[in-house]
């Protein structure tokens, strides 16, 4: 371009100077502009007043560009260059303005930060952002306007078919958002397949798994899984007697050989203790890291929901070789990924606990973040990603965690409680530690259990949709609308405020069909 240019970018505060995002927008404005201004949001108005009646008269055009957004997904000139050609006086796009000198500030439209047509916007309506309040806004916002598949499907477009580098707002979102609101508006689910073999070459990874074996009659159902691990990885199995031990050597050695070691652990702290003690310095020597152990859970009414919950960890983790390699290919190809982990259970009586996977752990959780000196935003009100110690990482991932100087002290003497312990608020604590270390975490799921979590959650949504019609004040149009109002008729019995009948009607029926004491029953 032949024309003289003045760029303004315009920050949302001072801080905003050293985020990776302005120093791009910065390097796109030089290639551009004959000169940069670079204001604070709060400065702006005088600033814009100053360059009409100093500088204004130098330039053909004025590009005003704000921190707001990420970007330029794709250059200035390409952006501009039908704008100039048309001779257009004044354009408009959210967070970039672009206008001829000779025009009127004060002539000015204002744009709409639109938010739900992101993938159209950007891929074929020439848009040089991506907001980022896209990233934080509520699902059940999101949910109004369209199916929630919009800022996921933008995001691989611009990773797999731009040349803008996607890593400047991973780095962002890890360093500023809460975990949560990245998971929910990124749609983090990662569905592998276990049928086909993955095209990466990961033989030159160095790959560990560290799994707690305490129920000898589990070691057959572990073996069952573990002997899936690839041939170049190394298998620790951590137990609390001699006598497990040798059992444990006599059933896995035929499998693995030399890749195997079993180690003897103290009694206190059960899985946990076992990784972060005894186990404290394997993960450094690898590249790739996966944890696990077997499971009973005898406060889950029936046995089969406790099964089923093991089921959904080591499904999840150790499906079959092909499997455990798509999940290398996942963490190779997605360098801002840090831990994988497999999906909250819902099932059975864990049902109650969905609604709030923090139960009674959060104020311990945070004295454990604070320990380590975490730098990720833990929120009462955001749902941790991950209630269970099971996952892959990438080794560095985790580290905080293996360099804490734990003893046995810090866990719970048997019995361990049902919830509530030391080890509860812990097992919660992995993906902020690797959000800590500068990596996002996902959910991980082969397409039988996402067939399964599909199904599933159509169903209990559906119920719970019928069961709510009719009741007084409740509107059915959107989600929003439906969560809102339920929670109005909620507050309204709790308060009082319905007829008292009703309200220990309603009590007497949840009582009688809850005989557990979940979700939080009085």
């Amino acid at each position: 371009m032949n024309n003289k240019i003045l760029g303004i970018c315009i920050l949302k505060n001072a801080e905003e100077k050293t985020e990776k995002n302005t120093e791009y927008i910065l390097a796109e404005l030089e290639k551009l502009c004959d000169k940069v201004k670079l204001v604070e949001a709060s400065q702006y108005t005088d600033i814009a007043d100053a360059v009409m009646y100093t500088e204004w008269e130098e330039y053909e055009y004025v590009l005003f560009v704000d921190t707001e957004g990420f970007g330029p997904v794709r250059s200035f000139e390409q952006v501009l260059l039908n704008v100039i050609d048309n001779g257009a006086a004044f354009y408009q796009i959210p967070h970039l303005i672009w206008v001829n000198s000779k025009a009127e500030l004060s002539n000015m439209k204002e744009c709409s930060d639109e938010i739900y047509n992101l993938y159209e916007d950007v891929a074929f309506n020439n848009f040089a952002f991506l907001p980022k309040k896209a990233f934080i806004n509520e699902k059940s916002d999101t949910l109004i306007h369209n199916n929630g598949s919009d800022l996921r499907k933008c995001m691989d477009y611009l990773q797999n078919e731009s040349d803008y580098d996607v890593s400047i707002i991973y780095d962002y979102l890890i360093r500023h958002c809460n975990l949560d609101d990245i998971k929910e508006s990124l749609n983090l689910n990662f569905i592998l397949p276990e049928l086909y073999k993955p095209v990466c070459d990961y033989g030159n990874k160095k790959i560990a798994v560290v799994s707690h074996m305490y129920y000898e009659d589990l070691f057959e159902y572990d073996l069952r899984y573990l002997r899936n691990l690839p041939k170049n990885a190394d298998l620790y199995l951590t137990t609390e007697s001699q006598e497990k031990k040798a059992k444990l050597e006599e059933m896995f050695e035929p499998v693995f050989g030399d890749r195997l070691k079993v180690i003897i652990v103290e009694k206190r702290g059960r899985e946990l203790s076992a990784l972060l003690i005894s186990c404290k310095d394997i993960p450094k020597n690898y590249d790739y890291f996966c944890f696990i152990h077997d499971k009973k859970s005898s406060q889950a009414g029936f046995a089969t929901v406790g099964a089923a919950f093991r089921d959904l960890l080591w499904e999840n983790m150790l499906y079959n070789e092909n499997y455990i390699g798509h999940i290398i290919d996942t963490f190779e190809k997605n360098p801002w990924v840090g831990m994988l982990v497999p999906p909250n259970v819902c099932h059975g009586t864990y049902f109650g606990t969905s609604a709030d996977y923090w139960t009674i752990c959060y104020k311990k959780a945070k004295n454990i973040a604070k320990r380590l000196k975490l730098n990720a935003d833990i929120d009462r009100d955001k749902p941790p990603i991950a209630i269970g110690s099971v996952f892959w990482c990438k080794s560095d991932a985790i580290e905080p965690l293996m360099k804490e100087q734990w003893s046995y002290e810090d866990f719970p003497e048997e019995p361990l409680p049902d919830d509530g312990s030391f080890s509860h608020a812990l097992e919660r604590i992995f993906p902020y530690v690797a959000q800590s270390q500068g990596y996002l975490s996902g959910i991980v799921m082969t397409t039988e259990c996402a067939r399964t979590e599909v199904s599933n959650y159509r169903y209990m949504t559906t119920g719970m949709i019928k069961s709510l019609i009719g009741l007084p004040i409740v509107k059915m149009t959107t989600y929003e609308e439906m969560s809102d109002t339920v929670k109005e008729v909620s507050r309204l019995i709790n308060e009082g405020e319905f007829d008292v009948g009703l309200k220990r009607t309603v009590k007497n029926f949840i009582n009688k069909r809850t005989p557990l004491n979940i979700g939080g029953r009085k």
